[in-house]
């Protein structure tokens, strides 16, 4: 029984340690950067999901005739139109107007 106890505060102090030496890794706090691509992502996956008829283009850039590069995050193409979809990954509330 006391071995028993011994070695689940062993396991116990190795896992306090390891979680202490990677909290950075752990609790690392996303950049704009990494959210914005998670929501690209997700939502690339939805469209796979249920445009299985369309031809879909993911994080496409174009280059205007002045050298400035452009991103569009999603492009659908369907036998009824082709839908070009800006993804943004926000949370809380959004304000803005309609202009």
């Amino acid at each position: 029984m006391l071995y028993g106890v011994i070695f689940g505060a062993i396991v116990f102090f190795v896992i306090i340690i390891l979680i202490a030496k990677n909290s950075d890794a752990i609790f690392h706090k996303l950049s704009n950067d990494e959210i914005g691509a998670n929501g690209e992502n997700f939502v690339a996956g939805i469209l796979n999901e249920i445009c299985e008829d369309s031809v879909i283009f993911n994080d496409i850039l174009f280059k205007d005739k002045n050298g400035k590069l452009t991103q569009i995050d999603h492009i659908v193409i369907r036998s009824n139109g082709i839908f070009v979809i800006e993804t943004k990954n926000y949370a809380g509330r959004i304000y803005g107007k309609d202009e």
